[in-house]
């Protein structure tokens, strides 16, 4: 048996019992499973009448909360913004109807190992080349240190009546409104918070200005924002049809010019595997691979492979 879901489990009944004592309503079960691209685990924290239940891992982001007295994990539990704002999250979700759905729905990529497990737990999901396009619906912003949101299930659409064509056009529709497009050397003076005006303009030589970044205004699962329309239409026109996507990340991705078909090929692939291997957090990977867009479709650049 796994050694952590033996630790997990065997203090799970010591920590339950002093939930029962203070009367929280709150109990611990052990999860084993896929988040932010990792196998994780840690507790489910459910709640008497209450469909929604918020997890904690052995790795979140409040650190040490594993360490400590019993009493003082479960202190730590409680405090985790996620246990405060559940009721009302819960509240809200119960009042959303099909309107809030739909004007709210957005999808984003997410590496392909994970379509598998969401096709299993009815998640609603589509395949983009090798990797997973999730739909979820964004929530308010309940506390400072959180984003909330709910993945879309299949149960979901059928609940509130929406049809699987009606809820990609509220996402593209929802998206376009929050895409952003720029340059690379403008994304670098934004990420370090610099005011563009006082910075100096940056060469062609220095490789800039040629290379776009796509993400969202909240710079959050932007990278979805490459399957939207006027993106690609716009990047269509900029690059005479033909360009490499590099998925810097989940959040976004950069669009490169193809000159040199097969020097490119190499060194693209090098870029993108260099930079996920000493600069991505584990959670913000999204694939390893180029992706190339010749004539409105995109084909995958794998190991070896030359356009």
């Amino acid at each position: 048996m796994n050694s952590m879901k033996e630790k997990l489990e065997e203090r799970a009944v010591a920590l339950n019992e002093i939930l029962k004592e203070q009367n929280t309503g709150i109990q611990l079960v052990y999860i084993n499973q896929f988040s932010d691209n990792m196998e994780q685990e840690g507790y489910i924290l459910r709640k008497k009448d209450t469909s929604i239940a918020p997890i904690v891992y052995i790795n979140p982001k409040i650190p040490d909360w594993w360490k400590g007295s019993d009493q003082e994990v479960v202190d730590a539990l409680l405090r985790i913004p996620k246990v405060e704002v559940q009721k009302e999250i819960e509240n809200f979700v119960s009042h959303i109807n099909r309107q809030y759905i739909l004007e709210n729905a957005y999808f984003a990529l997410v590496p392909g190992e994970r379509y598998d497990q969401m096709i299993h737990t009815d998640q609603c999901v589509d395949r983009w080349c090798d990797l997973a396009v999730k739909y979820s619906v964004s929530l308010p912003d309940f506390s400072e240190e959180s984003v909330s949101s709910i993945r879309i299930t299949n149960s979901i659409l059928e609940t509130y009546h929406i049809k699987k064509e009606e809820l990609v056009e509220a996402c593209v529709r929802n998206m376009e409104q929050q895409v952003t497009i720029m340059s690379l050397q403008e994304h670098m003076w934004r990420m370090l918070g610099v005011d563009q005006s006082e910075m100096p303009e940056l060469t062609s030589e220095e490789g800039f200005l040629d290379v776009t970044v796509i993400t969202n205004q909240d710079t959050l699962d932007g990278s979805g924002g490459i399957l939207l329309p006027s993106v690609l239409k716009r990047l269509d026109e900029k690059y005479q049809s033909s360009f490499a996507v590099l998925p810097s990340s989940r959040h976004e991705v950069l669009v490169a010019p193809i000159i040199d078909s097969a020097m490119e090929a190499v060194e693209f692939q090098k870029i993108v595997k260099e930079v996920n291997e000493t600069q991505i957090n584990p959670e913000d990977f999204l694939s390893n691979h180029v992706y190339v867009y010749k004539n409105g479709t995109f084909t995958i650049l794998g190991d070896g492979y030359l356009f």
